[in-house]
């Protein structure tokens, strides 16, 4: 808590202007701090161009309670687990499929170029023949 030496304030009110929590107050043109808003910061002691403002000890009385713990007791830590992966279902199929898929693919994916491949030839080739014998009819001329 602190201590206000009333004949050595001058009323500037620097201590007023800086505390955080409004503790202090010029009455009667010296700074008063109410001592159940003082949290002792020493904002105030700090401010105080004339040196007026010093820390005293807890009075008696909040000497008893020091050992009490704060009124806000600590957060509870809760941990959350993640949830379990799931199971793959038949996982033990997975590599014969695997497999299959590979071997289908390396039977079937050939011929589908293949096949891909005719197609697209045989459609150049009939574009090529088409466009040197063909003329263009206009629509409704006879």
């Amino acid at each position: 808590m602190i201590h206000i030496n009333a004949e050595s304030c001058n009323g500037c009110g620097a201590c007023v202007e800086v505390c955080p929590v409004g503790a202090l107050s010029i009455v009667q043109g010296t700074a008063v701090a109410d001592a159940l808003l003082c949290r002792a910061c020493e904002a105030c002691l700090l401010a105080c161009p004339a040196s007026a403002i010093s820390i005293t000890a807890l009075p008696a009385v909040m000497g008893a309670y020091a050992g009490l713990p704060a009124l806000r007791p600590a957060p509870e830590v809760v941990r959350i687990e993640p949830p379990p992966a799931p199971e793959v279902a038949h996982s033990a199929a997975l590599p014969a499929l695997v497999a299959a898929v590979a071997r289908v693919g390396q039977q079937w994916l050939p011929r589908v170029v293949e096949v891909a491949s005719q197609v697209l030839q045989s459609k150049a080739s009939d574009t090529k023949l088409s466009t040197g014998s063909r003329h263009r009819r206009r629509r409704g001329s006879g």
